[in-house]
């Protein structure tokens, strides 16, 4: 009898509900990339008041009770720019590019399965090439790169 309520009640929401080994993510900042792998600009996703992302069925995250595991093709600050938790002290030296290096290898572990999808390519690319004075000016300089500093959290 309650099997059966809940089983109607999942093909009551199924719509509004992620598909299996997927999650609803709040994303509040896209980086929008050329097809080179160049930055272009960062996007803003959230809503009009500034408080919420926009929500994207994504990969189920990475479960990060410790250590480093970043998620595929989206993730924090920390992992994707190797930008510092401004909340609290690093537990480790250079724990920031460790998050970024492997964030970029699991890009390139993917890539290696699938080595003609651009997007892939794009990604890799951009996050290859991060570190270089051109990328990080053009970030830089971008309205919303205060916004996103300030809101880092790992």
């Amino acid at each position: 009898m309650i099997l059966k309520a809940l089983c109607d009640y999942y093909d009551h929401k199924r719509a509004s509900m992620p598909g299996f080994g997927t999650k609803n993510v709040e994303i509040s900042f896209v980086i929008v990339i050329d097809k080179e792998g160049s930055f272009v600009r960062f996007e803003d996703m959230r809503d009009e008041k500034k408080k919420r992302g926009t929500i994207f069925e994504v990969k189920r995250p990475e479960v990060r009770s410790s250590g480093v595991n970043p998620n595929f093709l989206y993730d924090n600050g920390g992992y994707v720019m190797a930008l510092p938790d401004i909340s609290k002290q690093p537990k480790k030296a250079g724990i920031e590019k460790i998050k970024q290096d492997a964030f970029l290898q699991r890009i390139m572990k993917a890539l290696k399965k699938d080595p003609q999808n651009e997007i892939l390519m794009s990604l890799t690319s951009f996050l290859s090439k991060y570190e270089s004075p051109g990328i990080q000016a053009s970030m830089q300089q971008d309205s919303l790169w205060d916004e996103i500093k300030r809101l880092s959290k790992n």
